[in-house]
């Protein structure tokens, strides 16, 4: 299988030195282990939690000592099913420190890669002697579509990094691909209802897809207009926009965001505290009352709010802003799920920006809607 990729946003995989100089495979398989693990929670099914220790395989028991996850992307005593390998890309150059201009100077703002990548081929090869190699093949589809239509790739999600635009080749049609996984998911799997906690579910996915409503603005003026600010080595840097089909604007969507979370009216009965539930939702290197703190403190919290850059696609600038929040959860969590599913509140959100933004809510049915 090999499929076309073209990034619309930088690509991020790390290597060892925490560069992203290169498009690693191992990043890229990283994340799309990750999405499908979000898929097989969401079918109601069980998925491990690798930061807790992947599945084990025994020799007795054989595939069926695994989770659905594992049976594909492997894990102790089981090898992956199949080889990925990355052609082309030019991986995402290195990081500038972007932040608002009323920011307070002392912060160094959100590190952010400089070079969207050109289109790059990502090619499947089946390991083993499978028998399973087209609903490994049509599992991985699955989960590349849905990291196209809702999500990002790669590292660095977060803040911006990882939309991709992908080239379908052949007659693979989504429903075909979601029918068979299904069955093969039916056939060798009991339905779970209990996962890890806080493990990323489907169910949980909330977002929307912002368009901007105003094709005279180039890369330039949505930079100007947005009041950022880029410093590269310590020194003020201006970033070659004026031709650019992306704009590193993550952050001062971000802060409209933190913003929000930061009023107390939004959240009338909530008793505890506010500033531990943004840093908990919106992530933070700073203390937050870690339930699980280390001995040396508190561990520093990545975001469970996804916002991309702005992306220019088929003419129109557009960004998505998305999360993984509980469905039963605190009043703080159950009302910015509401957010994020509201046209008018999310466009009043986001007023403070002063670009005239049109939010299109995610499907409420994510599963139905997207298969």
């Amino acid at each position: 299988m090999n499929l076309q990729i073209t990034p619309l946003t930088p690509l991020w995989t790390g290597d060892a030195k925490r560069k992203g100089d290169h498009i690693l495979e191992t990043g890229v398989l990283g994340s799309l282990r990750w999405w499908y693990e979000v898929l097989i929670r969401g079918l109601g099914y069980y998925a491990c939690d690798p930061g807790g220790g992947t599945c084990e395989y025994k020799e007795k028991e054989g595939s069926a000592s695994v989770c659905a996850v594992c049976q594909l992307f492997g894990c102790t005593g089981y090898g992956r099913r199949f080889r990925l390998l990355v052609h082309g890309g030019s991986g995402a150059g290195p990081l500038v420190e972007v932040k608002l201009k009323s920011r307070n100077t002392d912060n160094p703002g959100w590190r952010i890669p400089t070079i969207v990548s050109g289109p790059l081929t990502l090619s499947v090869l089946p390991m083993g002697s499978s028998d399973r190699g087209e609903v490994g093949a049509a599992a991985l589809r699955c989960t590349l579509r849905l990291v196209e239509q809702y999500g990002a790739l790669g590292g660095k999600t977060s803040h911006g990094q990882g939309v991709v635009k992908i080239e379908w080749a052949g007659d693979h049609s989504a429903e075909k691909d979601f029918a068979l996984l299904r069955e093969e998911l039916a056939k060798r799997h009991a339905y779970y209802t209990k996962n890890p906690v806080g493990a990323p579910d489907l169910r949980d996915l909330v977002g929307a897809t912002i368009l901007l409503e105003d094709d005279t603005l180039n890369a330039e003026s949505i930079w100007q207009a947005l009041s950022l600010a880029a410093t590269k080595d310590n020194k003020p840097w201006n970033p070659p926009l004026r031709e650019c089909t992306w704009v590193p604007s993550s952050p001062a969507i971000r802060s409209c965001l933190r913003q929000w979370l930061r009023e107390k009216a939004n959240f009338p009965e909530f008793t505890e505290s506010l500033v531990r539930e943004r840093h908990r939702l919106m992530g933070t290197t700073k203390q937050w009352g870690d339930p699980q703190p280390q001995k040396k403190g508190d561990r520093p919290k990545g975001s469970d709010i996804f916002v991309t850059h702005f992306y220019k696609v088929e003419g129109c600038w557009t960004m998505r802003i998305f999360a993984f929040i509980p469905r039963e959860g605190n009043e703080v969590e159950n009302t910015l799920r509401a957010l994020l599913s509201d046209r008018s509140g999310l466009e009043g959100c986001l007023e403070k920006t002063g670009l005239p933004l049109r939010v299109v809510p995610y499907p409420a049915d994510l599963l139905k809607a997207w298969c």
